[in-house]
């Protein structure tokens, strides 16, 4: 038998580390110009952690030997 986070803690996946294109001329579209600081708005999903592993799994095997007559 075989367990697999037997204590159930949650093990979250790296969040997202890619900046989105947010530069350009026009505020209004969630966009920033030079010298303005990034804001959560213009960051997107930067940081975010979206998905977690599996909780607690179990897995059972059993083998059969079987010996030949002699």
């Amino acid at each position: 038998m075989e367990v697999s986070n037997l204590f159930n803690r949650a093990n979250f996946n790296n969040p997202t580390v890619t900046l989105p294109n947010a530069l350009g001329a026009s505020a209004a579209d969630n966009q920033i110009q030079t010298g303005v600081p990034f804001t959560a708005a213009a960051a997107g999903q930067l940081g975010v952690i979206s998905a977690a592993d599996p909780g607690r799994q179990f897995k059972f095997s059993l083998t059969l030997k079987l010996n030949p007559l002699k």
